[in-house]
């Protein structure tokens, strides 16, 4: 994928997957000649998130288990008073819309983040998001505050754009998710969303 991106002179790159983001891509941005300021991956935006999570919270890292067990949100939020808690089926259950799944995934957050005190989530896969209506339903008698990184990425992408007057972002998906994020580059801008 970074390879047919680099063909296409792509100036920004936005790794939107958490469980990627845990990896180490240093060597594979060299070998392709990326630069570490055209590259995002979610922990970029985690590091954004910080701002918005008072110092006296109780946060959730919930994730894959593969973002879990990684232990770097962990270290991001070193400073908070934290736990975790992996899903091993939610994402996989967003992706095939099985309700039955989500809710049990869902039931099962809200249980240990009521045992737990928690006052904030964090969200350490993209596909959560997309059911945030559901957690809402479900939290809904709670004060826990839901945090989505992805809603960092065009404040982080707009302040590197310039002088560039046309957006085209590749994304292997283009649904509502992808078009919300797209809204703040359109102004005068010209966007253009093409599915890989």
């Amino acid at each position: 994928m970074l390879i047919f991106l680099a063909k296409q002179n792509v100036d920004f790159y936005v790794s939107a997957c958490n469980s990627i983001s845990t990896l180490d891509t240093k060597q594979l941005l060299e070998e392709l000649g990326i630069g570490k300021d055209s590259y995002f991956d979610m922990k970029d935006f985690a590091e954004c998130a910080k701002k918005s999570i008072p110092h006296d919270a109780t946060l959730l890292i919930y994730g894959t288990v593969a973002t879990i067990q990684s232990e770097v949100y962990q270290k991001v939020f070193s400073l908070w008073n934290t736990f975790s808690f992996a899903s091993k089926h939610l994402a996989f259950a967003v992706e095939s819309e099985d309700k039955k799944i989500i809710i049990e995934e869902i039931q099962e957050l809200l249980t240990f983040a009521q045992e737990k005190k928690v006052t904030h989530i964090f969200l350490v896969c993209t596909h959560y998001p997309l059911i945030q209506k559901i957690f809402d339903t479900y939290f809904s008698e709670t004060l826990i505050t839901f945090i989505n990184p992805a809603e960092y990425i065009p404040e982080a992408l707009l302040s590197q754009k310039g002088e560039v007057y046309s957006v085209s972002i590749f994304t292997t998906k283009i649904g509502e998710t992808i078009q919300k994020y797209a809204q703040p580059f359109l102004g005068d801008d010209e966007v253009l969303l093409v599915s890989l």
